[in-house]
């Protein structure tokens, strides 16, 4: 598939399922917006939703609080004791259950003095832990009308003292629910998935840079990850609590991976200020990576607590990129700079939020903060088609400039004068040497023939036919100034590639306003061969010389030459070296890299 065609098709792709999901997800939260109804019109029982008031709170040491409704945050110390009272309703029969979000809490029910429900919990180096997820306590028709107390104890500072929402209602009533408070937030998070592997298939496939095609999928790495971890943290309630352990575990992995993967992506930004300060930032995030993990299973901090520190980490890591990204990339525009930096304090946003993980208990923290991750995405979205249009735009520019350059240097080679000087020394010789005049005939038709065939849309060709066209044109001038003009060839490498009509012109330029303008003449040496790191082709001649600033003057040969140099450095990444001194000649070499002659040879031949 063409780079062109490629473009095309993920980027329609990528809009297309973008727009779907965002429609999904912003007509699930409509729908669900009637208090009481769900997204497919189901009409839930009253008692579902306003269970969460008159709620009565009670922490051990701290005294009775009356929060009015449900969630609530309070700051208490870690191992405090939170007791919520409420009373049941008179219509609670079997099957009934009270449901809410645990976040690493362990919990005990009761309903008067009989207990009826306790938390699971696992075990992490010999030390009990609480399972995140749904709590469903079960319910019975005796429960009707009586006081149930739900207590609370959370190992960690950063939870406690949060209590979070309480359903009523049958098994399926509150999977419905939940599945539709949820609804948003998981399209939100699948949108960020996708764009972040639309993002990756992008710098894959249409990013000519090495460099910005590492760090857009390193980038787009990053951002699907993220969306894997905001699609763990939804809070769906699940059919069975059996997966929430691991739901929980494999989303905190990835929120800890992530200040790794972004500190990779710029590392391989190729920035000429900070490459150190990024590759220490990478460093520190992996040892940190390592240490939250490591903390973990030994026991000492859980993964909850310690993701913290990777948030904190990762706001370090995203002001030193939102500095280096307006200060220090080269080239790009401003709508480009405004969008990153944009798009960094979004994310920026969105880690701020998640350093407060007691607060995930409330729905608009988590509209806000998956909206802020959303349009991270976008932006960086959008950065990569921005940069793919803009590349193509200079690729189509510099292609027309070439074309344009080529044909000038077409044009201006076949000079009316030079053909009449040619025919009129052939016409001179025929009477004297009929043979030395059938040779000139004959490289002056490949000349011609060359310099016709050269009017073509062809880039590139191998160095063995420009040099043919360099013998035809070196054998005339020979023929027609004598001994006055020797040509010296020291070929030993012709395995490369060079654009048509480029090497010639400045052999014209040695020979005509080189040793044709000294009266004793000259010799013009080309040579080619075969260095370290590439190929070199040398012009040099012992000729009349000249001040390289006159190159800039509108002559024929001024652009000749420009021309020619213009035509090398583009198409074949050339290194083209001119030195000059008036009364002594002029020396041209050309340096030819051995990987770009190679790939442009591909490109040429496909």
């Amino acid at each position: 598939m063409r780079k062109k065609d490629a473009l095309i098709t993920y980027l329609v792709f990528g809009i297309l399922i973008c727009a779907f999901l965002g429609a999904l997800g912003l007509c699930a939260l409509d729908m669900s917006s009637f208090e009481g109804a769900s997204g497919r019109g189901i009409v839930y029982n009253e008692e579902l939703i306003t269970f969460s008031r008159d709620w009565k709170l009670s922490a051990e040491g701290f005294g009775e609080f009356l929060p009015g409704e449900l969630p609530f945050t309070g700051k208490f110390p870690a191992g405090t004791r939170i007791t919520a009272v409420n009373t049941l309703p008179s219509s609670v029969t079997e099957g009934t259950y009270v449901a809410f979000r645990n976040l690493y809490s362990f919990c005990e029910a009761y309903v008067g003095d009989e207990h009826i429900y306790s938390s699971p919990v696992y075990v992490s180096a010999h030390r009990a832990m609480p399972v995140p997820g749904w709590v469903f306590v079960p319910l019975k028709a005796e429960y009707s009308a009586r006081t149930i107390s739900i207590v609370m104890e959370c190992p960690y500072a950063c939870f406690s003292g949060t209590v979070p929402a309480m359903l009523l209602g049958t098994h399926a009533e509150i999977l419905l629910y939940s599945r539709d408070s949820c609804y948003f937030d998981l399209y939100i998070a699948l949108t960020v998935t996708v764009l972040g592997i639309v993002v990756m298939l992008f710098a894959f496939f249409n990013m000519p840079g090495m460099q910005e095609r590492k760090r857009y999928m390193l980038l787009g790495l990053f951002i699907t990850s993220f969306g894997a971890a905001l699609m763990c943290g939804t809070g769906l309630a699940r059919l069975s609590g059996g997966g929430d352990l691991i739901k929980y575990m494999g989303g905190r992995m990835i929120y800890l991976l992530c200040p790794l993967v972004y500190t990779s992506s710029m590392c391989a930004t190729g920035r000429e200020k900070g490459t150190r300060l990024c590759l220490v930032l990478a460093g520190v995030s992996f040892l940190t990576f390592i240490a939250c993990v490591l903390s973990h299973f030994a026991g000492w901090a859980e993964l909850s607590a310690s993701s913290r520190a990777a948030a904190l980490l990762m706001l370090c890591v995203l002001a030193v990129d939102l500095y280096l990204g307006i200060k220090d990339l080269p080239g790009k525009g401003r709508y480009y700079r405004i969008i990153t930096a944009a798009g960094t304090a979004s994310l920026a946003g969105a880690f701020v939020m998640g350093a407060m993980p007691r607060w995930e208990v409330y729905a608009l923290y988590t509209h806000v903060r998956y909206m802020l991750v959303l349009f991270y995405a976008l932006a960086q979205a959008g950065c990569v088609v921005y940069i793919t249009y803009t590349q193509a735009t200079e690729r189509a520019l510099l292609s027309k400039e070439l074309a344009e350059s080529r044909m000038k240097l077409m044009m201006s080679q076949i000079q009316p004068h030079f053909v009449q000087n040619t025919l009129s020394t052939i016409r001179a010789m025929i009477p004297t040497d009929p043979g030395m005049a059938y040779d000139m005939i004959y490289d002056f038709a490949d000349y011609l023939r060359y310099n016709i065939n050269s009017l073509g849309n062809i880039p590139i060709i191998p160095f063995e036919e420009e040099l043919r066209h360099i013998r035809a044109y070196t054998d005339i001038e020979s023929r027609r100034y004598g001994e006055r003009v020797k040509i010296v060839y020291d070929i030993s490498d012709v395995s490369f590639s060079v654009p048509p009509l480029s090497v010639q012109p400045l052999v014209e330029n040695a020979v005509k306003h080189g040793v044709c303008r000294k009266l004793e003449g000259g010799t013009v040496r080309i040579g080619s061969c075969l260095s370290g790191d590439g190929h070199t082709v040398t012009v040099e001649d012992d000729g009349a010389g000249f001040d390289p600033a006159l190159l800039e003057e509108a002559d024929n040969r001024g652009v000749g030459i420009r021309n020619a140099v213009y035509r090398l450095e583009n198409q074949t990444g050339a290194k083209v070296d001119i030195r000059s001194v008036p009364g002594q000649g002029t020396k041209v070499t050309i340096s030819i890299p051995a990987e770009r002659r190679s790939s442009d040879e591909n490109d040429t031949r496909g």
